[in-house]
Parts: structure tokens; sequence; C-alpha cells
């Protein structure tokens, strides 16, 4: 036997390619699931929040209602107060208005900041979040 060579390779072998390639669809399949993963949290917390939102401002407006420095019958200054209160949450008021029998209701919407979902034609309108409340105003 002659002496012992070591075998020194630059290239891949065929089982290193397996396994790269193995690799990388993992990685490629855990990023999709990860978007996934993201997009729906962002829908479930726009939802949830935009709903705290949308009570918080029908309790400002009541209150403001009940403490007289705003009349039930100015449908305009209403709006204008819960506009106020949804902007600083990034929301907008789709309805704010005081029914006949006192019940005050306000509709929020909101579009979730989300990766791949808002940028969807089909699948849009899932990323945006409306949020309805009442509450009385006497």
């Amino acid at each position: 036997m002659g002496p012992r060579r070591l075998h020194r390779c630059s290239a891949l072998t065929t089982e290193d390619g397996v396994v790269l390639d193995w690799l990388l669809k993992l990685f490629v399949v855990g990023t999709i699931i990860t978007v996934i993963l993201f997009d729906a949290a962002a829908v479930a917390v726009n939802s949830i929040a935009l709903s705290g939102t949308a009570d918080e401002a029908a309790a400002q407006v009541s209150g403001e209602i009940a403490r007289g420095s705003l009349m039930s019958t100015d449908a305009q200054a209403v709006k204008a107060l819960a506009v106020e209160i949804a902007r600083s949450s990034g929301a907008r008021v789709s309805r704010a208005k005081i029914t006949f029998n006192g019940i005050l209701r306000i509709r929020l919407r909101r579009r979730a900041t989300t990766l791949v979902l808002g940028r969807i034609g089909p699948l849009e309108h899932l990323a945006v979040a409306t949020a309805t409340t009442r509450t009385g105003t006497t």
C-alpha cells in the first residue's frame, strides 16, 4: 500500500447539496408561516384595540353630554369630538350619532399594519377592523 493522501474537496458533495436544499426549503416555509402568523396577530390586535377605542370614545362623548359641555342635539359637535378621540389612535369615525331615545352610537374603522395581507387586493378587506359601540347619554 502506498502513502495515504488526504482528499481535499473544494466543491460540495451531493450529500451537502441535499442538506442545503432541505435547509433552504425549511427556511422558506418557516418565513411564510411567520409572515402569516404576524399578519393574523396584527389583525387580531387591531380589532381588539379598536373595540377599546370605540368604548373609550363613547364614554368620553357621553360624559361630555352628561356634564353639559356638549349638547346631544348638536350632531356635528358629537361627531367632531368622536373624530378627535379616534384620530389619536389612528382610527376613522364612519358614524357617530345619537338616536331619538338618547342612545349614542359610534362606529370606528382602522386598517391593521400587516406585511402582506393589506397588499393583496382580494384580501385587503380582512386587514380593516370595524368596531361599533353604543351607550346612553342620560
